[in-house]
């Protein structure tokens, strides 16, 4: 599929973005545009004077104008690099013939400020794909998106798989980044500034944070693709999923924009309520209902086969489950004794409730029911505990129920 909205090198923060060009292309660049405006001298006065168009006042001199041209170690402002290729091509606009030759010759870009994550082998430009839209509500999520220079921007998930996911998604979307010793190990993931950067340029947020974060409109007159991309993400970081998905959050307003996301992309979800722990108000929260388990689980399959980070990480298995026994159920009801002799088939061998879910593909509330009845007919006994899991077992052989 072809994605026409684009991120060019030029529609980047300009003061924010610094680049470290291909040597070659480095110094052609700036050797032309003192061809064109004269001297060295010359050149440097009209950058300075340039500079307060960004807002920002320079006083550069004549020895930083070499090191631009001759360091390998010295990145380049990219209002700069954008005001060179205006010199050369002699033109007002931003995209120019110069600066698309440019965005082509870029080793790495940056944030502007020292000891920053360089994205390394850039894929320019940047496709606005449902990959690029999952890590916004990943933001909105367990992710973190600060507007101050000081504060990294984060994503925090205890699961490996999950936050190895979020990774892939980055470097797939921008281009390579080296990771800080042991941030998997920690569950925490350091996103490069300049990607919060483009993130809050493109969509005009100031930050990301748990109590303030929305879904901009901009994304939510997306198509389906990129809303479900968006859902599944933000499933993946504050959806519980086990007997039902719960989807929850303290921020209301954030929770009004994914259910609204949710009924767009076509499942059908009960009202929002608020949680309570020890009678003390937790956070709000809504379910899917169950009559969309399948449809959903069907709709993340086909997004995945085209973007194959668009998944539900370590939470696909159980939304999987969900389905299989809502489709079960809407087929076709057991026969009476059924799951009974089911159950004591399983455990004839010491086994726990979720076990027992896994293997019979059925819920641990319908398990956990039948467990009851069984013990209180005295056909099975609780035996020990395995960590904080309790054993259950057959007292005599499988029993066969009359039906």
């Amino acid at each position: 599929m072809i994605y026409s909205d684009k991120i060019h090198i030029w529609d980047f923060p300009p003061t924010k973005t610094a680049l470290q060009l291909k040597k070659e292309f480095r110094t052609t660049l700036i050797n032309k545009a003192i061809q064109v405006i004269g001297s060295e001298p010359k050149t440097v006065y009209l950058l300075n004077k340039r500079s307060r168009q960004y807002d920002i006042l320079r006083k550069y001199s004549r020895g930083t104008l070499y090191t631009l041209r001759d360091s390998n170690s010295r990145n380049i402002p990219l209002w700069i690099a954008i005001e060179l290729t205006k010199i050369i091509s002699k033109s007002n606009h931003k995209n120019n013939k110069w600066i698309q030759k440019l965005e082509k010759n870029i080793d790495y870009y940056c944030c502007n400020s020292p000891s920053t994550y360089k994205i390394k082998n850039p894929k320019l430009p940047i496709l606005i794909t449902p990959e690029f839209v999952s890590i916004f509500f990943h933001f909105c999520g367990d992710g973190h998106l600060s507007n101050k220079r000081q504060v990294m921007d984060s994503y925090r998930q205890m699961n490996l798989i999950g936050l190895k996911r979020v990774y892939s998604i980055l470097t797939n979307i921008f281009g390579d980044f080296d990771l800080a010793i042991n941030q998997f190990n920690v569950g925490k993931l350091h996103i490069p500034k300049i990607i919060g950067d483009i993130y809050r340029m493109y969509y005009s947020v100031e930050e990301c944070r748990w109590n303030s974060a929305r879904i901009p409109v901009k994304i939510k007159n997306m198509s389906k693709d990129f809303l479900l991309a968006g859902l599944i993400s933000f499933l993946v970081d504050e959806a519980n999923i086990s007997e039902i998905i719960e989807i929850y959050s303290k921020n209301y307003e954030l929770l009004m924009d994914i259910i609204d996301i949710t009924s767009k992309c076509g499942y059908n979800t009960n009202h929002i309520r608020k949680k309570y722990a020890y009678g003390i108000f937790d956070c709000y929260r809504f379910t899917i209902s169950s009559s969309s388990y399948h449809q959903l689980y069907n709709d993340i399959l086909l997004l995945n086969k085209q973007w194959p980070y668009c998944n539900l990480a370590h939470k696909i298995d159980k939304l999987k489950q969900l389905a299989t026994r809502c489709n079960k159920k809407n087929k076709s009801k057991t026969q009476k004794g059924m799951t009974k002799n089911k159950i004591l088939n399983k455990l004839i061998q010491p086994d726990t409730i979720y076990n027992l879910s896994n293997k019979l593909n059925l819920s641990p509330s319908t398990i956990r029911e039948h467990l009851w009845k069984l013990e209180e007919e005295s056909k099975i006994i609780r035996i020990k505990t395995n960590n904080r899991s309790l054993l259950w077992q057959t007292k005599t052989q499988p029993i066969s129920f009359d039906v």
